[in-house]
């Protein structure tokens, strides 16, 4: 606006007055939140800039004065630059009636101006009703006097309005007033807690509601004639629209207001399907934009009975979302197809590598009078088939999601046989896979309950059995077994309070009992149920307690005394499941009603009432409180927003009741578990299942978390409970810090800290141990770090700065940076180019830097000076690396170059030949004469001597230190190659997300990632499969192969038959 001021007025100090009416539309027309900020924000500026030109004065309503007080920087403008206009008195209307009339010559029959005031005086919205019926009386005149006769036969001031547009629409015939009626419906926007307002509709809208354009227009055109629409052109897209021209019409004609309230409903869910629609057409009709599952029901259920016309776009839209369902339970239906083929395949393959084994095994034992050799090699041809179809099947299972089996499987590959590096690569991927750490068996029954302690060290399960059991989380061991208290056969709940001194359970025997946790004794019974308990929860701070049951109530307690002090009534059903609001003032209960209930928990007002699809088995409130998890029957889920009432996500997957769910700490996920057997982990943003848990045999009735969001709790009617590690095994820690691309990390000499640099400017130096940050080094906007390098002692650092985007050649900077007061000490001055990369010489007095213009220079650490330039890389340089005794360097770049230099004199020496894409990373072994390079899609170990390659690492990026091992990544798989073999003896999973810079601690058993979307992560290597055995069996629930399994796989000894019962 400012700028836009300054080409338009003259250099003469004038300024632009910029006048905005019916200001409210901003909040009423507008749907785009980031569009109406945008807007205000751009005013704000015109106005608050010193130098502006730019004056704005706008008209607001007064019932909408709130709406801009909630943006904090416009809202003040608002308050303290406001000007209130009060409604006219008697003499200023009398004014307002009379002096138009005047100015035309026109006048007045003595005594109706006053009865024209006396009308409209103190009455609500007044001017607009008052300008249409002396516009109606004017055009009703006898010559030039305006009578009382006219005014009263056009209805008064209050009433014109109003019947003309009744006269308008009883003048049609009947399809022309149910044209009118949806025309009027779709014209208005609906208040909440506020009143109705206009709603500006394009034509093209109105036009193709199905009850044919040529009628829709006659109708539009006749309520412009009388003046009742007015017709103008979207400024954004020119294209025409219609909009009521008083909006005290919605106030003043009673037919409309009783088509509004008839169809309040009905307008919701047609403006929902309207903006679904939209966002379609916008997205290009993307099919992820389409209604699904039980919002698509909804729409289905709602469009077979509603008296709303649809648009063509609506309509196409609701088709189009119908066909997509089709599609994919049609493709849903043959991926279950091809599964069953699939494994009925796999277990014939894995039946024809047994028979290969057992001819093979026996063929062996028939040739051992032929010749030993012979013998032997057919013994290792089975051993080979034999570790082939454990793989295999280790491989399938995992595919699965049936983690425990893959495990059991590899585990016997590498017992059987330690060196097989496919076993190895097939163990580390089951192990480290998300999956059971340990299973809990104690009880004899189904188990219905299961809550950690506050320091998730103890956990508590309840069980059909009529008996509680207190876990040690770590050994599973049974600390106390509680009895005496529940009837066994009954369905029994329990929750731990927070501070860990009591339980509490309820069971469908109809009781609630308080336990002391220390003595294992009922310290209380609770009475006021009159059925059966389907839910106990402490609040948040243990002070109340709360539960539900059969007899439709929920009951609030006294949990250190047990009294009742609440009972909540509302529900006509069954309360399945209740929960506290994490700052404990609401309660959330959920139905077999298929209605949802949010009180107040300290008042026991119902807040509000909410419907549900399906009858309701689970509700949980989101982190903050604002939204909750809906668990229905039928097996789907919903995310809630419990001030709107709108579904904000569905979640489908789950095919039977789903009985309990659970958020992250973040927010960001969801775990959920129910009949179907398994636990899902679900995101909360998009809807979708990121990982199914099998494991469980029967239901699974509830889950929780550990307070750090790692490891969830499953209860189950297999009489089980299991702990489920939610990460993967190799992650041993986050660094949490940057918002972009992590450029390079490096891990300083002792081990102990690390840096990592990156395009959002900054350079972070770590604590390896804790993840904590320990330094941050900020540059300007529009600057990036780049590269880091560690001087000998540890103490300080260097930065490589410059633009981060490489799109631009900027000069780039190189800074020492004091590692234990984060400041700079120095700054290196001399490239043309962003510096991309660094190395410090052995004796710790030099560095070399490499800059993508294609510069490498020779520094002087304690001078700053500039020692030597080499001169001849073609295209940029993106690493460089010292050889062991300080004499030659490398450097690798662009074009797959990697140029060997005399440090001394500056030449270049060698030219290695090999790399096809980007060198990224190159190292000297200790040797001296070899180097490892890490390309864009390989890793090369070369022979310096002779310029030749001679070990080749596909998806190799960086050796550890010890030169033993190479990490990089082997397509979508992070991997660990084995430098003396060649061979690859980890995969670490598919990544969801690229590291393209990594870097080994000093003891080469771990290495630290940077990913491109800020993240930085230590993994665990476990290169010795010593060390991975180690792990898995600390970390991993190892089941033992079924009798079925052994008879399989032909493994040593056989179950006998009766094994098999």
């Amino acid at each position: 606006l400012i700028r836009a001021a300054q080409l338009i007025l003259p250099d003469d100090g004038s300024e632009l007055m910029l006048v905005i009416d019916q200001f409210e539309e901003v909040f009423t027309l507008l749907e785009d939140e980031a569009a109406r900020i945008h807007f205000l924000n751009l005013l704000y500026m015109a106005v608050t800039e010193p130098r502006s030109r730019v004056r704005v004065i706008i008209t607001l309503r007064a019932d909408f004065y709130d709406r801009p007080l909630h943006y904090t920087n416009f809202g003040e403008l608002i308050r303290s630059r406001m000007e209130t206009l009060l409604p006219l008195s008697a003499q200023e209307l009398e004014r307002a009636i009379s002096k138009p009339a005047e100015h035309v010559g026109a006048s007045f029959e003595p005594g109706l101006v006053a009865s024209i005031v006396a009308e409209v005086n103190y009455q609500a919205g007044a001017l607009p009703l008052l300008q249409y019926a002396l516009t109606e009386l004017f055009e009703q005149r006898k010559g030039r006097l305006l009578t009382r006769e006219a005014y009263d036969a056009i209805g008064g001031s209050v009433g014109a309005l109003a019947r003309r547009a009744d006269e308008v629409y009883t003048e049609f015939n009947a399809v022309s007033q149910e044209a009118a009626r949806q025309m009027f419906l779709r014209l208005v926007t609906l208040g909440e807690g506020i009143e109705d307002t206009r709603r500006r509709v394009t034509r093209s809208e109105l036009l193709s509601i199905t009850l044919g354009p040529d009628m829709m227009d006659e109708v539009i055109d006749t309520y412009v004639e009388y003046r009742l629409l007015s017709l103008d052109n979207d400024p954004g897209t020119h294209t025409p629209t219609v909009e009521l021209a008083h909006e005290a019409i919605l106030r003043a004609w009673e037919r409309l207001n009783h088509w509004l309230n008839e169809n309040r409903d009905e307008i919701k869910a047609q403006r929902q399907l309207s903006a679904m629609a939209a966002e379609w057409r916008t997205s290009k009709q993307d099919t992820s934009f389409l209604a699904r599952g039980a919002r698509l029901e909804q729409f289905e259920k709602w469009v077979a009975d509603t008296r709303l016309a649809l648009t063509g776009a609506e309509r196409a839209y609701l088709n189009a979302s119908v066909a997509q369902r089709t599609l994919e339970e049609k493709a849903e239906h043959e991926r279950k197809a091809r599964e069953k083929i699939l494994e009925r395949r796999s277990v014939r393959f894995l039946r024809g590598l047994v028979v290969v084994l057992v001819l093979a095994t026996l063929g062996a034992f028939g040739l051992t009078g032929i010749a030993v050799s012979e013998s032997q090699s057919a013994r290792l041809s089975a051993a080979e088939a034999q570790n082939v179809a454990l793989v295999a099947g280790s491989q399938a299972a995992l595919a699965n999601s049936n983690t425990d089996q893959a495990i059991a499987l590899a585990l016997q590959a590498v017992t059987l046989n330690p060196s097989s590096a496919s076993a190895q690569v097939a163990l580390g991927q089951a192990g480290y896979e998300p999956g059971t750490v340990r299973r809990y068996m104690g009880h004899t029954d189904e188990v219905w309950g299961v809550a950690f302690s506050a320091d998730n060290r103890t956990a508590v399960s309840s069980s059909k059995d009529g008996t509680l059991i207190l876990w040690d989380v770590a050994t599973g061991k049974i600390i106390h077994h509680f009895t005496g208290g529940h009837s066994p056969g009954a369905e029994l709940r329990v929750d731990m309070s927070s501070d860990g001194h009591s339980l509490l359970s309820g069971a469908m025997d109809g009781l609630v009992l308080l336990w002391d946790v220390a003595t294992g004794k009922i310290i209380g019974h609770l009475e006021g149920h009159s059925g059966g308990v389907k839910c106990v929860k402490f609040s948040p701070n243990g002070r109340t307690a709360l539960s539900c049951g059969q007899d439709k109530t929920l009951i609030l307690w006294d949990a250190q005394t047990g009294s009742l002090i609440r009972r909540f009534t509302g529900h006509t059903n069954v309360v399945e499941s209740a929960n506290f609001s994490p700052n404990g003032h609401m309660i959330l209960s959920g139905s077999d009603d298929k209605t949802l209930i949010l009180w107040d928990a300290e008042t026991g007002s119902l807040i509000r009432q909410f419907k549900s699809p399906n009858e309701v088995y689970s509700v949980t409130f989101s982190r903050d409180g604002q939204q909750a998890f809906i668990g229905l029957r039928d097996g789907s889920g919903y995310l809630l927003d419990l001030t709107t009432g709108e579904t904000l996500q569905h979640f489908i997957g789950h095919t039977r009741t789903l009985f309990s769910a659970v958020f992250t700490p973040d927010g960001k996920h969801i775990l959920t578990g129910g009949v179907d057997k398994w636990v899902g982990y679900w995101d909360v943003g998009t809807g979708q299942l990121i990982r199914r848990f099998e494991g469980h045999s029967a239901t699974v009735t509830q889950v929780v978390l550990t307070a750090d969001g790692r490891y969830v709790l499953s209860a189950s009617a297999d009489m089980t409970e299991r702990l489920w590690d939610l990460e993967s095994g190799q992650l041993i820690r986050r660094f949490e810090g940057h918002k972009g691309f992590v450029f390079f990390v490096k891990i300083s000499p002792d081990g102990r800290t690390g840096i990592s640099t990156s395009d959002d400017g900054t350079a972070v130096l770590w604590d390896i141990e804790t993840g904590q940050k320990l330094q941050r080094l900020t540059l300007p906007s529009g600057n990036g770090t780049t590269d880091a390098a560690y001087l000998l002692d540890g103490k300080k650092a260097l930065i490589a700065t410059g633009d981060p985007s490489y799109t631009i050649f900027v000069p780039g900077d190189i800074i020492l940076w004091d590692l234990a007061t984060g400041e700079e000490i120095h700054r290196f001055k001399g490239h043309q180019a962003q510096v991309a990369a660094l190395s410090i010489s052995p004796d710790g007095l030099n560095f070399l830097s490499g800059a993508i213009d294609g510069t490498m220079f020779l520094w002087n650490i304690e001078t700053g000076q500039i020692i030597r330039r080499f001169e001849g890389n073609p295209q940029w340089v993106a690493t460089v690396a010292f050889s062991p005794d300080g004499r030659t360097a490398l450097s690798g770049g662009h074009g797959g170059n990697l140029l060997m230099w005399d440090v001394q004199t500056g030449k270049n020496i060698q030219n290695l030949v090999g790399h096809t894409g980007i060198v990224g990373d190159v190292k000297f072994l200790q040797d001296g004469n070899r180097a490892l390079s890490g390309g864009q899609s390989d890793a090369l170990l070369w022979d310096l001597s002779k310029g030749s390659v001679i070990g080749h690492f596909p998806g190799g990026k960086v050796i550890s230190p010890d030169e033993h091992l190479i990490f990089g990544d082997f397509g979508a798989y992070p991997v660990l190659w084995d430098v003396a073999t060649s061979t690859i003896i980890r995969e670490y999973g598919i990544a969801d997300r690229r590291a393209y810079f990594n870097a080994f601690t000093p003891d080469s058993r771990s290495v630290l990632l940077g990913f491109s979307d800020g993240g930085l992560e230590l993994w665990r290597l476990d290169a010795t499969l010593n060390d991975l055995l180690t792990w898995i069996r600390d970390n991993r629930y190892i089941p033992d192969l079924t009798c079925e399994q052994r008879d399989l796989y032909r493994l040593e000894p056989l179950c006998k038959a009766s094994d098999d019962k």
